[in-house]
């Protein structure tokens, strides 16, 4: 999205040109550009490091240890209290599970 406003703003595109490059909404460009949506959607942050989580699980899977969806929820679970950032009860739940692996799908 930032190299889609940038573009526009800068005047090498258009929002019509931009969108369809960048493959980003049209209304989604006009409401950055105009400041109607400036925060970005999802939950407040609390893993903002989730790079151990990722290796946690990747050693699991190197001792062939298979890990399901349940399994990385309960690590992330346990990052949490051990970061002393624990929510009360409140476990990552499976919108979080789903989000973590799009987030890290390349790895």
């Amino acid at each position: 999205i930032g190299e889609a406003i940038k573009s526009i703003k800068d005047d090498k595109m258009t929002i019509n040109e931009a969108s369809a490059k960048c493959n980003v909404p049209i209304s989604t460009l006009y409401n950055r550009l105009s400041g109607h949506s400036s925060n970005p959607r999802g939950g407040t942050t609390i893993l903002s490091k989730q790079s151990h989580l990722v290796y946690v699980i990747k050693t699991m899977q190197d001792y062939n240890h298979p890990v399901s969806n349940s399994n990385v929820r309960t690590i992330a679970r346990w990052c949490t209290t051990e970061l002393k950032k624990d929510i009360p009860d409140h476990d990552p739940g499976k919108d979080w599970f789903y989000g973590f692996m799009r987030r890290w799908s390349s790895e």
